[in-house]
């Protein structure tokens, strides 16, 4: 047998600070967004944060239905744009990650928040 069939990164590639990343490209925006931090340019910096799209419900035949959710790869708010941005690191966008991205843009456009693939 050959090994896995996927192309996976070595998860040694994929590790900075102790933290092991998803993706080598999380982990490379995870490392510019140190720098940033230590820079100044951001604040408030958290990554893996969790947005409810749509609560968990019962319905009116009695089924309950669990919650949808979004985890973006990194939150923090730019002190350059006067601005708290979420960004996630992607590199293949999914079909529901696109329709997670629809819907945190529509729910979230109150608090000027919305996905951003680049940094």
């Amino acid at each position: 047998m050959r090994g896995n069939k996927y192309n996976v990164t070595n998860p040694a590639r994929r590790m900075a600070y102790g933290i092991l990343f998803d993706s080598q490209k999380e982990m490379l925006d995870f490392l510019v967004l140190k720098g940033w931090e230590k820079e100044g340019r951001i604040k408030e910096y958290a990554r893996q944060v969790k947005f409810t799209l749509i609560p968990s419900y019962v319905d009116s035949l009695g089924k309950k239905w669990r919650e949808i959710a979004y985890v973006a790869d990194h939150v923090f708010y730019d002190t350059t744009q006067a601005r708290k941005r979420v960004v996630d690191s992607k590199g293949m966008p999914t079909p529901e990650y696109l329709l997670k991205k629809k819907l945190f843009n529509y729910f979230y456009k109150k608090d000027n928040l919305a996905i951003e693939e680049e940094l």
